[in-house]
């Protein structure tokens, strides 16, 4: 197991951490975020980092973008310098509680329209995950 102590400053009250795949797919199993006393810097300590099998292909980092966000009764995904594939995307609120799942195929430089046009104002969180790939972006709902 490797364990890894980093200390971030959070400015705007909001601490987003996006796990990007590197060599031998490594996946962490845990994170414990630590509030400084009378300080707004955090500590984060992974711990018990797993090793899974690596993989044959090439991994990528491709780049995901969100827009517009905020935005109003829809917003778009897209997958830039993206290998097709089956993309897995969840919209969750701040409790984790799962508003919109879907397993979409998306081709080279796909997008992906989401509608939730019912979906209450507020702070929601977006998952993608790839094969390749997995990304959590903060989407605000006007």
């Amino acid at each position: 197991a490797i364990v890894r102590e980093t200390t971030v400053n959070v400015s705007d009250g909001t601490l987003n951490m996006s796990f990007i795949p590197s060599a031998d797919r490594p996946s962490v199993a845990a994170i414990e975020i630590i509030q400084e006393p009378t300080s707004s810097t955090a500590r984060v300590e992974e711990s018990s980092v797993a090793w899974k099998e690596a993989i044959t292909a090439p991994l990528i980092s491709p780049e995901i973008k969100v827009y517009p966000n905020p935005f109003n009764e829809q917003f778009t995904i897209e997958f830039q310098d993206f290998i097709s594939g089956k993309a897995r995307i969840r919209l969750y609120n701040s409790l984790g509680q799962t508003i919109e799942e879907k397993e979409e195929w998306v081709g080279i430089s796909g997008k992906q329209e989401i509608s939730v046009p019912k979906l209450s104002e507020g702070v929601y969180f977006l998952e993608v995950q790839t094969e390749k790939c997995y990304k959590i972006i903060k989407v605000i709902k006007l």
